[in-house]
């Protein structure tokens, strides 16, 4: 009976770790997946806000990818806390005016964590911009 149990767990434990989220998983996802915002200013000036917020939250990208189309940041955060650490692709898509459009992915790397989402991170890093973007329009007021 034991050796059942145990061999329960094991097989638990394998599943859990395959569902694990990370960097290649993320930026594997759709072009369109993840949570979208638009902002009423210049491609560049919307890169260089989403980079501002992530220092804001003390985060720093593992990664980055310029295409014809966009301009991808990857993230990896350790552990910390309760949490397993979470994953996540900022995407700045390239528009020659104004709207700008940033999707972000962000998953937990374990299915377990309770803290973490996408939701809560992208609401974050979204204000963050508009801070960011607000600031720099008032002082070219």
């Amino acid at each position: 009976m034991r050796f059942f149990k145990r061999l329960g767990t094991v097989i638990l434990l394998a599943a859990a770790l395959t569902a694990c989220a990370n960097a290649k998983s993320v930026a594997q996802k759709p072009a369109d997946a993840g949570t979208a915002r638009s902002f009423e200013a210049p491609f560049a000036t919307v890169k260089d806000a989403a980079y501002g917020a992530l220092k804001l939250l003390k985060l720093y990208p593992e990664g980055e990818q310029d295409t014809a189309e966009s301009h991808v940041i990857l993230l990896a955060r350790p552990p910390h806390g309760m949490s397993w650490g979470e994953v996540g692709r900022i995407t700045v898509e390239k528009s020659p005016t104004p709207p700008t459009m940033v999707r972000v992915v962000y998953d937990k790397r374990t299915p377990f964590q309770l803290t973490g989402g996408e939701e809560g991170f992208s609401r974050r890093l979204f204000e963050r911009m508009d801070g960011l973007l607000a600031k720099q329009t008032s002082q070219s007021d």
